[in-house]
């Protein structure tokens, strides 16, 4: 299941203008091997949470701002996390379709995002493909 075979290895950030860096592996269940390219956003969202958890960060309430380098894409994404008594705040009344119940809303921007894979914006370089009839 491509779900349950994702991985994020989170630390201190060794740059010193990032607060943590994150990287995003995908392990194949058919072989031997492990997948470093790309990224996903749903654990992209949970870097910030668990910084904070972790003891990484220290926690200013009642929201965090911090710079997460993602390796992968060589890439920085911008979180904004809320607190409450010095840790993640999980309740909210965020929601997210197709997602069952609410919680907290964790802000993330990716700054620069395109290119990480392919070295450009639009892999093909143009805006929209066209067909010959």
């Amino acid at each position: 299941n491509s779900v349950t075979s994702k991985v994020a290895i989170i630390g201190p950030s060794l740059t010193p203008d990032h607060d943590v860096d994150y990287c995003f592996d995908r392990v194949c269940l058919d072989r031997p091997l492990i997948n470093y390219r790309g990224n996903c956003g749903n654990l992209s969202g949970a870097v910030g949470p668990f910084a904070i958890e972790e003891g990484i960060l220290r926690a200013h309430e009642p929201l965090i701002r911090m710079r997460i380098f993602q390796a992968n894409t060589d890439k920085t994404i911008l979180a904004k996390v809320p607190l409450k008594g010095g840790k993640y705040e999980r309740e909210g009344d965020h929601s997210i379709p197709g997602v069952p119940g609410t919680g907290a809303r964790i802000a993330l921007r990716f700054l620069d995002p395109g290119g990480s894979v392919t070295g450009k914006l639009l892999p093909r370089s143009v805006l929209c493909p066209v067909s010959p009839p």
